[in-house]
């Protein structure tokens, strides 16, 4: 498996109600940066999120119907 920074959709709906999105692969600790529209959010932001368990992020506020959630990271 290759090493090198990875940038993906993440798998989940986007429909205003669903916060749980989840990444191909495992990312190494420190390397998981996520964006909404291509706008950085940050884990302690209010609109921020968690990592709960491997290739599983939770964002605070649920995106928008038609908002585009992308995460890049370096995988493990």
């Amino acid at each position: 498996m290759a090493k090198y920074p990875r940038n993906e959709p993440l798998q989940g709906d986007t429909d205003g109600v669903n916060r749980t999105f989840y990444t191909s692969l495992s990312w190494r600790p420190g390397t998981l940066q996520v964006f909404n529209d291509g706008l950085a959010i940050t884990p302690d932001d209010d609109d921020g999120w968690t990592e709960p368990a491997p290739r599983t992020i939770v964002l605070n506020e649920a995106p928008l119907s038609g908002q585009r959630i992308t995460a890049r990271y370096t995988p493990v």
